[in-house]
């Protein structure tokens, strides 16, 4: 019998004749003596393939066309293809004779209950989240502000501790007039609006683009209610302009040069120079300047420059910090964004303009989160389509989008209320494509399964059932486990938005394999039961199929035609299969997948931590754009650059009592009940230390990254010990400045009047400091002073920050106020008396007889945080925590 590429159910004692060409046979199935027998032919070269079957077994005998066997070897080699062919196709067959497992056989004897019972579990979760979110419970924990990448070790446990030196309400609040200032309306900076200029051209700093920058700042400046309600205001309550290179212009710093006025911008290289080299404006001019940025005598060129414009604080008396947010950033949106939006179209020909505010940030980015909400629903309904089109089944297609939206509920309820995590970020919102795919994947798989079988005869539909269990099932397994194991291992990383993500997408993936398997077959099964076979209703669409519903005690088994079969299919059973078993091409695909793996790797070995801060918009949106300037583009501004603090009274920060995953949580502070700076020999070596850091090596400075001062070249080192000492020396016959504005105070108060202090100098103890105190009564009541009070060395340390106890603000008050703290110590603590007799209820105070509850050094470093990678960083860490060692002293 001469057949065209297949086999005819019940062929016996015929022959397939290949005609001299490779021929792909597909599974036979015949009737041998009352039972069925099965095999699938390899491809044979110039063979006739003679298929016998005598007393209902199979053997097969090879000949050439003209009847002879030329060479032995090869006979033998086809008969071991096709005894191995015979052993692989009885193990198939004794896998589908497998009894049905139990689960499938309910499904199949019970297809209405199995398929309830496992939609009832889905439907179950969908009420617990409803439930527990009507309840008021906190299932997804969102938060899309905070990037949680810290990793909390003791570098971050001490930062901690030191930014937290003031939230304990017993540490003393000192202060000057001019700090009390800021608590009026608009006093104070309550957020920023940061305007960068990119010229289109090669250079900023030409009239036509600081006319264009004028142009912007006066829009925004001028914008409604801007300088009526939200501006920052400065001294004689007026609005303070914004921190701009065109202040350097418009007369702002006239009284420093005449050559700071140029409103017709004649002379720009000229004011700029001037400004670049003024010891008044040189600190505050480098905020300005790109690294780009030329400027001489000659030339003043740079790509950028940038300003700030001030929103004050507080609005109005008795406002919450929140409803103080929420005000500023509505304005912010309504009035700001608009005008931002005009001034970039209308200027957009010459100059650039990015700029940010972290008010209008943060909802912006809100909104972006909630906008890649919406493509998650435009990759469900891709994924649903897509299904729809392979399965061409509405009944199929739905229940398994359902079952991934079930599964990320059922997840969420896991992470949030058995894992107990109180973190969902952005790499959260991730895992929701990726289940998408990996959940369509294992649809398919099962689904596919299940149709390839038909070609197969079993002894009933729960054997077929059983048996695409089986193999489906232990497909999607490893590959679920492979993929949740690759999830899993950032559960090791220190970082909760890397660990917490892990073990959510790993909980994803398991859950979404556990319904998949439980619910999947009975959607699969009720379809084949009772929507298959009718075209166009109940869900199906099958409209031009036709298709006839398989009986399940037939005996017969459909024809296939291998001529029909899909490209794919036979691309891989022949030009692929014949090319990856060559003897020779298999070894030049491992050797070049060996070489492939070995590149790799060396990269990998290559890879180092970024040095970028995390972007959450694209490259070219306007505050992925403003990023970038900062960190890249602009010399760090003081403000930027990073410090080192070398503090004593403080210990890193408790977190015993934080949940793990809880963002919002800081822990505890934890006192150093020791510190005490009243002994000689701690003076005397804190004082060493001071000098040391200011006489290190430039060997020392560089690898330290100690920043110099711009003007002086001076090491920018702030050690209260040697300012204390230099105002000692400057107690000798000195003149109390005088209070200012208010009335005549009696005769043994007056404060203008002149003291015989006395010689001043370390170590601060009772034999200096009480005759220093019993010469102004004004300051200190000595009858409170008790024996047993010690702290004299807090005595002369108020005396300094104070200035003399008048309040009034000097240099050393703003740079060292920061760094010293104290608490009351008990009966020993007293307001200072002038204070006491003149100002009684007056809130806040001065107060001699504390206790000092820490004290620090800073230093300024030439680092800037912006785009500080740990590859940088740590090892300057490291330097500076075996520099602190070596003090021993203390």
């Amino acid at each position: 019998m001469e057949n065209n590429g297949f086999i005819a159910d019940g062929m016996k004692d015929d022959s397939l004749q290949t005609n001299g060409y490779t021929c792909h046979a597909p599974t036979d199935t015949t009737k041998m003596n009352g039972q069925i027998s099965e095999h699938t032919t390899l491809p044979v070269k110039t063979y006739e393939n003679h298929i016998s079957e005598p007393n209902g077994m199979v053997s097969h005998n090879l000949q050439t066309k003209e009847g002879k066997m030329n060479n032995a070897n090869d006979a033998t080699g086809v008969d071991k293809d096709l005894a191995y062919l015979d052993d692989f196709e009885k193990k198939k067959k004794a896998r589908r004779d497998q009894d049905p497992l139990k689960f499938c056989s309910f499904i199949v004897n019970n297809p209405k209950l199995a398929f309830a019972v496992t939609l009832g579990g889905h439907g179950f979760l969908v009420l617990l989240s409803l439930i527990l979110l009507l309840a008021g419970y906190n299932l997804f924990p969102a938060e899309f502000i905070i990037m949680p990448l810290d990793i909390n070790g003791n570098e971050r446990l001490r930062w901690l501790a030191w930014e937290s030196r003031n939230s304990n309400t017993s540490v003393i609040k000192r202060f000057t007039w001019d700090t009390i200032m800021p608590d009026w309306p608009r006093g104070g900076v309550e957020d920023t609006l940061e305007l960068f200029y990119i010229a289109r051209g090669d250079n900023i700093f030409t009239r036509d683009n600081l006319l264009i920058m004028e142009d912007i700042e006066n829009r925004i400046f001028n914008a409604t209610d801007f300088q009526e309600k939200y501006c920052q205001l400065g001294p004689g309550r007026v609005c303070i302009k914004p921190f701009s290179i065109l202040r350097y212009f418009d007369g702002t710093y006239r009284s420093l040069d005449e050559g700071f006025y140029d409103p017709e911008f004649n002379n720009i290289t000229g004011v700029l120079y001037l400004a670049s080299i003024h010891p008044q404006t040189l600190e505050n001019f480098i905020f300005f300047m790109a690294h780009d940025t030329q400027i001489n005598g000659k030339v003043a060129k740079s790509k950028q420059t940038r300003s700030v414009i001030t929103i004050g604080r507080p609005l109005r008396q008795n406002v919450s910090d929140d409803d103080l947010y929420e005000h500023i950033r509505d304005y912010l949106l309504a009035t700001f964004n608009p005008i931002l939006t005009e001034m970039q179209e209308k200027h957009k020909e010459h100059v650039e303009l990015v700029h940010y505010s972290m008010y209008m940030f943060v909802p912006q980015s809100r909104w972006q989160v909630f906008r890649d909400m919406i493509l998650i629903a435009g990759s469900l309904v891709f994924i649903y389509l897509f299904i729809l089109v392979q399965t061409r089944s509405f009944w199929v297609t739905s229940w398994a989008v359902l079952s991934v939206f079930t599964s990320f509920l059922a997840t969420c309820i896991i992470y949030r209320i058995v894992f107990d995590y109180r973190y969902f970020g952005y790499y959260h919102i991730i895992t929701i494509f990726l289940i998408l795919g990996i959940g369509a994947d294992d649809f398919f798989v099962f689904f596919n399964t299940w149709e390839a079988n038909k070609i197969y005869k079993y002894k009933s539909i729960a054997h077929r059932m059983s048996d695409t269990y089986r193999r489906a099932s232990g497909t999607m397994f490893y590959t679920s486990l492979t993929t949740s194991a690759a999830f899993l291992t950032n559960a090791i990383s220190p970082l909760l938005a890397i660990y917490s993500m892990g073990i959510f997408a790993a909980t994803l993936i398991a859950i979404n394999y556990i319904s998949v398997i439980t619910f999947f077959p009975t959607v699969v099964y009720t379809w084949h039961v009772f929507f298959e076979s009718k075209p166009c209703c109940c869900g199906c669409c099958k409209c031009c199929r036709n298709n006839k519903h398989e009986e399940e005690e037939s005996s017969e088994i459909k024809e296939v035609n291998t001529e029909k079969q899909h490209p794919v299919t036979k691309f891989f059973k022949g030009p692929y299969f014949r090319f990856i078993t060559h003897p020779i091409a298999r070894w030049i695909i491992l050797a070049m997948y060996t070489l492939l793996f070995g590149f790799f790797l060396y990269w990998l070995t290559r890879l180092r931590p970024s040095a970028e801060t995390m972007q959450i918009w694209t490259q070219n949106t306007n505050y992925a754009r403003a990023n970038h300037l900062v960190n890249r583009v602009f010399i760090p501004a003081s403000d930027d650059l990073l410090e080192v603090y070398i503090v004593w009274g403080i210990k890193p920060r408790d977190m015993s009592r934080c949940h793990h995953s809880d963002v919002h949580c800081y822990g505890d502070q934890v006192w150093d009940e020791k510190f005490d700076l009243n002994t000689p020999p701690v003076q005397f070596a804190l004082l060493d230390l001071c000098r040391r850091l200011h006489n290190l090596s430039n060997e020392e400075i560089d690898k330290l990254r100690i920043r110099r001062d711009p003007v002086t070249d001076q090491l920018q080192i702030s050690c209260f010990m040697e300012h204390l000492e230099k105002y000692m020396q400057e107690l000798q016959n000195f003149t109390l400045p005088e209070l200012p504005e208010l009335p005549d105070l009696p005769a043994s108060m007056q404060l203008n009047k002149e003291v015989n202090i006395g010689k001043m100098e370390f170590p601060l103890s009772q034999g200096n400091v009480r005759p220093f105190m019993e010469e102004q009564p004004f300051f200190y009541n000595m009858s409170t002073i008790t024996k047993s009070f010690y702290r004299y060395f807090e005595i002369m340390i108020s005396h300094w920050l104070t200035n003399s106890y008048t309040m009034m603000s000097t240099d050393e008050y703003r740079t060292f106020n920061p760094l010293i703290g104290e608490e009351p110590d008990g009966s020993n603590t007293q307001k200072v008396v002038w204070m006491d007799q003149l100002i009684p209820d007056f809130k806040p105070a001065s107060y001699y007889g504390t206790k000092l509850k820490y004290a620090a050094i800073r230093v300024n470093l030439t680092l800037s945080y912006i785009g500080l990678g740990y590859s940088e960083a740590l090892p300057v860490i490291e330097d500076w925590d075996k520099f602190v060692d070596k003090q021993d002293a203390l």
